[in-house]
């Protein structure tokens, strides 16, 4: 698509039909991937976080229990010129608000059996950026070699799944969390996005959590 024209084509609208046009943050330059064929849409930090004056005197973007649309108008032209034919439309629902930094302890694991080449499977209790997720978790061996291997993210980035390019070979591996992995709300492992003033985070790089395989 062509860029800086998404503020003028997209839009979140509530549940009665009327329009936010506060919602999203602005940017200078917008976050595309590279071929511009996924457009990353940031919730304005100021109708998240309680307090604040832009969420007081507009109220928060997204409230529990309501559903919204996306709306991405017709006419937003891609890159050849061509427009967008009809406008799309996308509704969901919000869930409760994530106030709570994300633990590993929270999270089901499905070890695979040595000498084989099954998956091995983390389940999250909360869906994570699916973009970061294949680079911000990594397997070592005991030894602390990194394991090669294809990742897939799945069910709506709650699951992480790991299939070795060689057999398992050892009966313990760490699996390496990159502490800056957020999940859906902004929340990292060293920070809530909506803290209070004064709250400290967590100085930490990397979280880990030891996996026993199967004999």
């Amino acid at each position: 698509m062509q860029p800086h024209r998404s503020d003028a084509f997209i839009t979140l609208e509530r549940s009665d039909g009327t329009t936010d046009s506060a919602a999203f943050m602005t940017f200078k330059q917008e976050l595309w991937n590279a071929d511009r064929t996924r457009l990353t849409l940031l919730i304005d930090p100021g109708r998240i976080k309680r307090g604040v004056a832009t969420n007081m005197d507009l109220g928060p973007a997204l409230e529990a229990g309501q559903n919204y649309t996306i709306v991405v108008a017709a006419g937003w032209p891609n890159t050849a010129g061509q427009e967008l034919p009809t406008e799309f439309r996308a509704t969901f629902r919000v869930g409760n608000a994530l106030r709570n930094r994300p633990d590993v302890s929270d999270w089901a694991v499905t070890p695979p059996r040595i000498g084989t080449h099954m998956p091995l499977v983390l389940r999250f209790d909360r869906p994570f950026d699916r973009f970061q997720l294949p680079q911000a978790i990594a397997l070592r061996n005991a030894a602390g070699q990194r394991l090669p291997g294809r990742v897939e993210v799945r069910d709506n980035a709650t699951v992480w799944q790991f299939t070795p390019d060689d057999p398992w070979g050892d009966r313990d591996v760490t699996v390496e969390v990159d502490a800056v992995l957020e999940d859906v709300a902004g929340n990292n492992f060293r920070e809530v996005l909506d803290h209070a003033v004064g709250t400290r985070s967590r100085q930490v790089d990397q979280v880990t959590l030891n996996v026993t395989l199967i004999d």
